[in-house]
């Protein structure tokens, strides 16, 4: 398929659905809280790793202080 050439009828719907199912992501509502001791000013280090797949993602701070 070249850059400049129209989607497959399928594909268009897919994907149309798709953008239309992310409507749904502003009801998501994820709780965060990465410590219960309170930082000081100096923060050493942030090391944040993340990661997908077509099926998942997921992600990991470190903070070292």
């Amino acid at each position: 398929m070249e850059w400049d050439m129209e989607a497959p009828s399928d594909l268009a719907t897919n994907f149309l659905s798709w953008l239309e199912g992310l409507q749904e992501i502003k009801k998501l509502n994820i709780p965060r809280k990465y410590t219960t001791v309170k930082f000081k000013e100096n923060i050493k280090r942030l090391i944040v790793f993340c990661d997908a797949s077509e099926m998942a993602y997921g992600a990991v701070v470190c903070v070292e202080t």
